[in-house]
């Protein structure tokens, strides 16, 4: 509610009462590499930060500094944002793409660009997605309502699972005849994925164990790690990953040169390794060289690189160990870009960090911020 001053001249008493209405929720988003998505309560679509390709989907090629509506729609449900295209899935299971698609990344089975959300396929069962955020090329991921697991994109180092070293695949092409699939995410040049029991697959580039295997080797198709089968969210950065299990535990593994394992040190591991002896975290996510969890208790924590304030902890100094962002315990969401992070708290309110060239960070400039900096909706 808000206070109305008298219309004539002088006045100074109350007229009567106006209903202000609070900005509409902000349910999930995603951070990318230099630009940053984000779906409303009401299924809209908002994106800003860098657009030389039209990764932001409004039909222009313009960098935005603040949260950008697109289109019209709203029934949108998910959105993935990657080096310089977007990924998004609407409430009626229809997938998009648009931004650069120079190795069929965007799946519509060509090399050209789009700068509007462009319809892939014809399905309408898909209810996962992911793309890699941190390679020039990148590939993507996607399960549908079946447990069914297609890939698509750059394939140099059997990254897309079809067992093909070398083929681009311009469309989404089904990975084996598995159909248990619950969740995959794609990494830089490498992927996870979890089946309906809890057990971990990995497959593509293998350079620093980031498949987690106890080898350096690649592998072209999907390659089970260990025999835990008690997996439950994984994330894939440049060349580490995380995972949870349903115990609440976290490990990590892969490349460890800025801390972003988050085991003390800044050794690589080839195989997942417990991070602490916590057993509350439930949400992770990885990009870049760091990464984010959230604590059932709300609390966001970080580490891995801070070159440029991403980790939100008020510094530029690398953690190589999980350090909690502030004091504020009401965060439900957490998204990790290659240089700039995202957050949602219980209210619906959308925070970001990091850097901010071409606007990423949504709040009208672009500087750069070390701590949790609040994006006004529209």
């Amino acid at each position: 509610w808000s206070i109305t001053r008298g219309a004539e001249p002088g006045a100074n008493t109350w007229n009567g009462w106006k209903k202000v209405s609070a900005p509409p929720k902000w349910v999930t988003a995603s951070a990318g590499v230099g630009h940053a998505l984000a779906i409303n309560e009401k299924g809209e679509l908002y994106a800003w930060g860098r657009n030389s390709h039209g990764q932001l989907g409004d039909g222009t090629a313009t960098s935005r500094n603040i949260p950008t509506k697109i289109g019209s729609a709203v029934n949108w449900k998910l959105v993935d944002a990657g080096r310089d295209h977007s990924l998004a899935v609407k409430n009626n299971g229809e997938l998009y793409a648009w931004g650069k698609n120079n190795n069929g990344v965007l799946g519509d089975g060509t090399r050209d660009d789009r700068n509007t959300p462009t319809r892939i396929g014809t399905s309408s069962d898909w209810v996962q997605v992911s793309t890699a955020g941190s390679n020039l090329y990148g590939h993507s991921l996607a399960v549908n309502t079946k447990g069914e697991l297609y890939a698509w994109g750059k394939n140099d180092y059997g990254q897309l699972g079809v067992s093909d070293d070398t083929t681009t695949e311009l469309s989404p092409t089904r990975v084996g005849t598995a159909a248990d699939w619950a969740r995959a995410v794609a990494g830089n040049q490498y992927s996870l994925a979890v089946n309906t029991s809890g057990e971990l697959y990995a497959w593509g580039r293998n350079n620093y164990g980031q498949l987690g295997d106890g080898t350096t080797i690649n592998r072209n198709t999907p390659t089970k790690i260990g025999s835990a089968a008690n997996w439950s969210r994984i994330q894939a950065g440049f060349s580490h990953s995380l995972a949870l299990n349903t115990k609440g535990e976290l490990y990590a593994w892969g490349y460890n040169s800025y801390g972003q394992l988050g085991n003390g040190e800044n050794k690589n591991h080839s195989s997942p390794q417990k991070i602490g002896a916590d057993a509350d975290w439930v949400r992770i996510d990885a990009e870049g060289w760091r990464s984010s969890a959230l604590k059932s208790s709300g609390e966001l924590y970080t580490w891995g690189s801070n070159s440029s304030g991403q980790l939100g902890d008020g510094t530029n100094t690398n953690r190589n160990t999980p350090t909690k962002v502030g004091t504020a315990d009401d965060w439900s969401e957490a998204y990790a870009g290659a240089y700039h992070s995202a957050a949602i708290n219980g209210k619906g309110e959308l925070y970001t960090w990091g850097n901010s060239s071409n606007g990423k960070l949504g709040d009208g400039s672009t500087a750069n911020r070390s701590r949790p900096v609040k994006i006004a909706h529209p």
